[in-house]
C-alpha cells in the first residue's frame, strides 16, 4: 500500500508541476504578444520618421538652391539699382 500511496503522491506532484507549466506557458504567451504589439508600434513610428527625414532633405534643398537663385540675380541686378560703376 505504501508503495501505491507513493506512486499516487508522485502522479498529484507531476499533475500540479504541469498546471504550473500551463499557467507559465499562458503568461509567456501574453508576454509575447505585448512584446509584438510594441514592436509593430516602434517600427510604425520608424517608418513615419524616415518618410519625414526624406521631406525635410527635400525641402532643405529646394530652399537652399532658391536662396542660391535670389543671391545671384541680386547680385547682377544691384549694380543696375544701385547706380554703382561696375
Amino acid at each position: 500500500m505504501s508503495t501505491a500511496r507513493t506512486q499516487g503522491e508522485r502522479l498529484s506532484a507531476l499533475e500540479e508541476r504541469v498546471a504550473n507549466v500551463k499557467d507559465d506557458v499562458a503568461d509567456l504567451k501574453a508576454s509575447v504578444a505585448s512584446v509584438r504589439k510594441d514592436v509593430t508600434e516602434i517600427k510604425d513610428i520608424l517608418t513615419q520618421a524616415k518618410g519625414g527625414w526624406r521631406v525635410l532633405v527635400v525641402i532643405g534643398g529646394l530652399a537652399g538652391s532658391a536662396t542660391t537663385a535670389l543671391l545671384w540675380l541680386i547680385g547682377k541686378i544691384w549694380p543696375f539699382i544701385s547706380g554703382l560703376p561696375r
